[in-house]
Formats: C-alpha cells, sequence, structure tokens
C-alpha cells in the first residue's frame, strides 16, 4: 500500500500507530495459507494498532480549534458504520477476553464423480473473521463499509481480514491527513510516508 500525505508533527505518534498497522497488515499478507497462529498474531496487532490511530489522534488533538467536528465525525462512523464499528468491538473482545476473532481456513473439500473421473471441489480460500461479543452484544463480521458493500472492494484471493484491514487503514489515513489539512491549517506540514 503506498500512499502519499503530509501531516504536522503533532500527529506523528497517529503516523507511527498507523505504519505499525499497516507493518500487521503486510505480515498476514506474506503469511498467507501460512501459520494460523502467526496470521492471528498479525490480525490481533492490526486491531491493537489500528485503533490506537484513533486514540492518539483524540489525544494530540483535544481541544484544538476544528477538532471537536473531525471528533464527532469519525466518532459516529466508527459506531455505525459495520467495518469500523466491527473493529473497534473485536479489538475490544481480543483485549479483553480469550475470545477468537478469526478463524482458520476450512476448505471442506468435496469429491464428486463426474464419468470416469473425480471432481475436486473446495471453499474459496479465506480466514473469516468471526463474530465477537463485546459486553454482551454481538457484532457480525462486517458486511459493507461507507455505504458500500465489501464485496465491490474486495480483491482476487484476499482473505476477509486482509479486506477489513486494508479499508480499515485507507479510511484511517484519509482521516489523519484531512485532520491535519483542518485543524493545522497555518501550520507548515513535515512529509509523511
Amino acid at each position: 500500500m503506498s500512499l502519499n500525505i503530509e501531516f504536522h508533527q503533532d500527529l506523528t505518534p497517529a503516523i507511527d500507530e498507523w505504519k505499525a498497522a499497516l507493518a500487521a497488515y503486510e505480515n498476514m499478507g506474506l503469511i498467507g495459507v501460512g501459520d494460523f497462529a502467526a496470521y492471528e498474531n498479525a490480525w490481533r496487532d492490526f486491531l491493537r494498532r489500528i485503533d490506537r490511530v484513533w486514540k492518539k489522534m483524540k489525544s494530540v488533538c483535544a481541544g484544538k480549534h476544528g477538532w471537536q467536528t473531525h471528533s464527532s465525525n469519525i466518532g459516529h462512523l466508527r459506531k455505525n458504520d459495520s467495518l469500523l464499528n466491527y473493529i473497534k468491538h473485536a479489538r475490544n473482545v481480543d483485549e479483553h477476553t480469550i475470545s477468537d476473532v478469526v478463524t482458520e481456513w476450512n476448505p471442506n473439500l468435496r469429491a464428486k464423480p463426474l464419468g470416469t473421473s473425480l471432481f475436486l471441489e473446495w471453499n474459496e480460500w479465506d480466514r473469516p473473521l468471526l463474530a465477537v461479543t463485546d459486553r454482551g452484544v454481538c457484532y457480525s463480521p462486517p458486511n459493507q463499509h461507507l455505504g458500500q458493500p465489501l464485496k465491490i472492494y474486495r480483491e482476487r484471493d484476499e482473505a476477509e481480514p486482509r479486506l477489513v484491514a486494508r479499508l480499515a487503514l485507507e479510511f484511517y489515513f484519509r482521516q489523519v491527513g484531512t485532520v491535519s489539512m483542518d485543524v493545522y491549517p497555518h501550520v507548515e506540514n513535515i512529509p509523511g510516508l
């Protein structure tokens, strides 16, 4: 994922967390169908890091002119957008319980006779996200993001956690850039990523 941004130096802690979330996302891609425990650890690391982007922005920008509008808008999306809300609660479940947040791929291999041959079928490769229960409320894996169905964003052979992570990375990246321009409009920004 290559994105360019300039951001105010006060937002460096948020950008650092974003970069750590990006590293976890990239690690998930390197693991692919490999070691499930390593994949799950990378996903859990992603959940923690991407949530910290928001927390660092809130901490740095609190009380600054223009921040309240951004805080309200992002907070509303984190509560109402299927993908952002799921990430928030999956992170809570990971942090505060021992519940699983992702499961190993089940190929469900099936063999069917086809004349004198055998036809093999299996489920599309994925590492499905699990519904998570946070404080007694069940949150299903997301099916949309910013009003669009997730299937329109999916790339070939992209596991569900990677799709969700990629979209969250893009969302928070845009938010840091927008906040930097709006909350710090008269201060020189520094080159970002």
